[in-house]
């Protein structure tokens, strides 16, 4: 037999090149992590060769499925759209993901109550839906940890995680009530950890993601604040599915990130053998 020559061989984590016989189809922005390490976006039609955080090795090109953020401005604490429960917003503090001065913080009030942020939402009933926030430790602060938290409005269903912002673990994660949990994690990004848990919150449809302050991890979100600590926190993400895709940033409205597709061209894949 003679030796065959492939019509195609594509190595995207070596090469970090996508082949002239491909052709990247994505009518939107992508967001990956640059060989330095800081969280970009792709434009629309362009390979995303994205990195490991700690190594700087490319793992390849991305190939994520269309998904939508459904939290409203996603990286602006600040703002109407996330309500304030005994804290304020320091916004713009520390240094994000992307490299920008946009971080903001969490910061309790001197109240007995819980401190936290929260943002309303609507899903179909029984979806299984993922949560995830971009956090780092708060210079100066006294220990906080977040516990991120996803349920009906009542808050007696849904499913939670807390983080320590310090140490980059996460515990506690669990469904609440009638609702399940399905999985969980931590990873690495430029200047903290995004953290993320997913689960259904039964039937319910009017849902509230809550991100709450706690002293000591396995505690109650309720303890009296000093006035002054806090958490920073950036780049939230609510999406159905069961595990977090890259990160989409929101204004206003919800956004969607169209999926990749990855197309053969050429007269290699013309001729039938």
């Amino acid at each position: 037999m003679p030796a065959m020559k492939p019509a195609f061989l594509a190595d995207f984590r070596n090469s970090r090149r996508v082949p002239p016989q491909v052709i990247v189809a994505r009518n939107s922005p992508e967001s990956y992590t640059t060989r330095l390490g800081a969280l970009a976006q792709s434009a629309a039609n362009e390979p995303s060769f994205t990195h490991d955080l700690v190594s700087l090795a490319c793992l390849g090109l991305l190939n994520q499925e269309q998904r939508t953020n459904l939290a409203l401005r996603s990286q602006e604490f600040d703002s109407a759209s996330w309500a304030k429960i005994a804290a304020s917003i320091v916004a713009d503090v520390g240094l994000a993901p992307d490299g920008t001065t946009t971080a903001d913080r969490i910061q309790e009030d001197a109240t007995n109550s819980a401190h936290a942020l929260q943002q309303s939402f609507t899903i179909a009933s029984g979806a299984t839906i993922c949560v995830s926030i971009h956090v780092t430790e708060q210079p100066g602060s006294a220990a906080r940890f977040l516990r991120v938290q996803f349920t009906d409005t009542p808050g007696t269903n849904g499913f939670r995680v807390v983080i320590d912002p310090v140490a980059g673990t996460a515990s506690g994660a669990q469904g609440i009530g009638s609702g399940t949990l399905s999985f969980s994690g931590v990873e690495r990004v430029s200047g903290g950890w995004r953290v993320w848990v997913s689960g259904t919150a039964g039937t319910a449809t009017a849902m509230v993601m809550t991100l709450f302050m706690q002293t000591v991890a396995a505690g109650s979100a309720v303890y009296t604040g000093d006035g002054t600590s806090g958490v920073r926190v950036w780049g939230a993400q609510v999406e159905a599915g069961s595990v977090p895709t890259s990160y989409i940033p929101t204004a206003g409205s919800q956004i969607t990130r169209a999926a990749n597709s990855l197309i053969l061209s050429g007269s290699e894949f013309t001729s039938r053998y």
